[in-house]
């Protein structure tokens, strides 16, 4: 570790190790080349001190850090508190969540006593943006894309719709499954969050394993984004259902694995920015001041910046999660671009990460009918919000009354979605809720497709009675 002097970096050089302020923030990874727009950025916001340093621990045994214990979960931080790694993952006044409380157990240092006030932060955020404004030259060389595989994934899983139900997990073990997954996640999310090393593996395999089960389990397969019980942490568990999702669009796409295992890595990281964007801004139900909504906007600026922690990872998937908030029309954010410039990795989560919001409860509202938040996805593509080709591989993968979906019958019989036939997308599979003296049970499984449309179909989607477990 050593300490620099502002004015003495030049364009040019480049890092051999991580620029950290005295408080223990990170400004730049090691390896970057400065530009000139980032040393003068550097040299006009006056920091202060600045050091190269490994990580902030090197900081810490020099005295320049001293290592605390962090505020409790659901707790408000009574200062500001970086990582291992020198991520200000919670501000002074934010509330503690169980992100940051899992990067806070690898290291949590305090510096100065002073706040880093708000002249410091628009710096910061402007480096960040330079940052990802010098990725954009390597980014122009990826492809935009991604032509249909000579033998699509869902064409060779047909055969499984049928043989292998039986070997679907059942309500206890989808849970559990589900769960141990999200916690695999989680940790990896802790050591991005911190700013610390995770090789691309750990991140493969989860979704190599989503893979093979929507290979084999197709008609089940989106049980696990849609219906599995969700734990109170929203942002692991909100990645996840948006790689589940995002690997069924790009199978019914018809692509390669390797651009489907692209779109599930993507889903898992996208969102890892929102990290760093206060509870009471990302989750609230009340409107933002435009100040706000800049800051919650700015979060795939900061995944960019946050996925350098993952060695190995294929640049197009950072360059996804930067545009996975583009729209067609151009509505959309960071840039404001339109579909001919959105690469089609970022079109896919686009559509699996809004589904996966609209469908899940939040704090301040309860979750919407499945298949209410899958109309709003159609008619958001008929405004000509997401691409129709994504929208339409969503509902062919989930259903037009998605797995969830609690339906009436045309026997006047209550039931409730647990499988989809992708090429029948009003023909689900359900399993029909019996009444009995103890309440609502689970009963018999229906598929739709062996009957005949004049004979029995779904009339209407209705609310679930409130003491019914939705996994079949």
């Amino acid at each position: 570790m050593r300490q620099v002097d502002a004015t003495t970096l030049r364009p040019g050089t480049r890092l051999p190790l991580a620029l950290y302020t005295r408080q223990g923030v990170k400004l730049l990874s090691g390896g970057t080349t400065l530009t000139e727009a980032m040393c003068r950025m550097i040299s006009q916001s006056k920091w202060g001190d600045l050091f190269l340093a490994a990580s902030a621990s090197d900081l810490q045994q020099a005295a320049l850090l001293r290592l605390v214990d962090p505020a409790p979960i659901g707790t408000r931080a009574p200062m500001d508190v970086v990582t291992a790694g020198g991520v200000l993952a919670v501000e002074a006044g934010q509330y503690v969540e169980s992100h940051h409380a899992d990067a806070y157990e690898l290291g949590a240092f305090l510096g100065t006593p002073e706040k880093e006030d708000q002249r410091l932060r628009a710096a910061r955020m402007k480096l960040a943006d330079q940052c990802v404004a010098d990725l954009a030259g390597e980014w122009k060389r990826l492809p935009l894309r991604i032509r249909p595989a000579p033998t699509p994934a869902w064409a060779s899983s047909r055969a499984a719709y049928g043989p292998h139900l039986a070997d679907w997990p059942d309500e206890s073990k989808l849970a559990e499954f589900r769960g141990e997954r999200v916690r695999r996640f989680r940790r990896a999310f802790a050591r991005i969050l911190s700013g610390l090393p995770v090789t691309v593996g750990e991140i493969s395999l989860l979704v190599s394993e989503l893979i093979h089960l929507q290979r084999t389990h197709p008609e089940r397969f989106t049980q696990l984004a849609l219906l599995a019980p969700r734990g109170e942490d929203y942002l692991p568990e909100h990645c996840y259902a948006v790689a589940c999702l995002g690997v069924a669009i790009a199978a019914r796409l018809q692509w390669s694995d390797d651009a489907i295992r692209l779109a599930g890595m993507t889903g898992l990281l996208a969102d890892v920015g929102m990290g760093l964007v206060p509870a009471d801004l990302r989750i609230s139900g009340r409107p933002l001041s435009e100040m706000e909504i800049n800051r919650v906007r700015r979060h795939p600026t900061f995944s960019v910046v946050m996925l350098d922690a993952v060695e190995g990872l294929p640049e197009d998937v950072r360059h996804a999660a930067y545009q996975h908030h583009e729209r067609e029309n151009g509505s959309g954010y960071p840039c404001g671009l339109r579909g001919g410039a959105i690469a089609d990795i970022a079109k896919v989560v686009a559509v699996a990460d809004a589904f996966a919001a609209a469908a899940a409860r939040r704090r301040y509202r309860s979750a919407k009918r499945p298949y209410e938040a899958i109309e709003e996805i159609i008619m958001q593509a008929s405004a000509g919000v997401f691409e129709k080709r994504c929208v339409r591989a969503l509902v062919e993968s989930a259903g037009l009354f998605p797995v969830g979906s609690h339906v009436m019958l045309s026997n006047n019989t209550p039931a409730v979605v647990v499988g989809v036939q992708p090429d029948s997308i009003d023909r689900p599979i359900v399993r029909v809720v019996q009444r009995t003296s103890v309440g609502p049970t689970m009963g018999l499984t229906v598929h739709l497709a062996d009957f005949a449309r004049n004979e029995l179909w779904i009339s209407q989607p209705i609310d679930p009675p409130s003491d019914l477990m939705v996994i079949a």
